[in-house]
């Protein structure tokens, strides 16, 4: 994010640059990089993240010699079926209430892709269809959640800048172009989304 605001200022023309933008957005994520990277750091020496990996370790000696296919694809047809569910309920919303609704749909879907990779070796190309459309049809909601993000980390900036008596212009005007280009994220989800459900790519899941 960090890059790209960057850029997108040093595109501006110079007459809409109004202030120290790109100095302040440098400074922003300098800051949040190193207290992300220190909470990171401490996550993984943490007592908790040992105890994932072990847990994780004990479910795969553990798993049950009967688990078969019929048992892995009632859980995969399971997670699509909440992926769609998530999604639709979705595209009715609107404003803050859709984004997050849209972040939320975009986890069901990368769940259901995963669970969909676990039959690839055996389904084969049917599987690796499925995959790559649910990944085509993630990215979409992940730029739309990124626009999101920008646009809130670009209306703080604004308030900072504000509070310290700098000109707020160019927060302003990168805002409203991170929203604009938000608002074609729509019709392009449609379409992932009817691509990933065709009945070619999934009546594998369906025999």
């Amino acid at each position: 994010m960090a890059a790209r605001l960057t850029e997108a200022v040093h595109e501006l023309p110079d007459e809409l640059v109004l202030g120290p933008v790109a100095a302040r957005i440098g400074e922003r994520f300098a800051a949040d990089l190193a207290g992300t990277t220190a909470a990171l750091r401490s996550a993984l020496d943490s007592d908790r993240y040992a105890e994932l990996l072990a847990r994780l370790d004990r479910l795969v000696d553990g798993a049950p010699a009967d688990v078969g296919r019929r048992w892995v694809d009632r859980r995969i047809r399971k997670a699509v079926r909440r992926a769609d569910e998530r999604l639709d309920r979705a595209l009715t919303l609107e404003g803050t209430a859709g984004d997050a609704a849209l972040h939320e749909a975009r986890k069901k879907h990368k769940a259901a892709r995963y669970a969909v990779e676990a039959r690839e070796p055996s389904a084969g190309k049917p599987a690796a269809r499925l995959v790559k459309r649910f990944k085509a049809l993630q990215d979409l909601l992940g730029a739309h959640q990124d626009s999101v993000v920008t646009r809130e980390t670009l209306r703080r900036q604004a308030l900072q800048a504000y509070a310290d008596g700098e000109n707020t212009f160019t927060y302003g005007l990168l805002h409203g172009r991170q929203a604009e280009a938000a608002g074609h994220d729509r019709p392009a989800v449609l379409r992932a989304r009817d691509r990933a459900r065709r009945r070619k790519a999934r009546r594998w899941l369906n025999p």
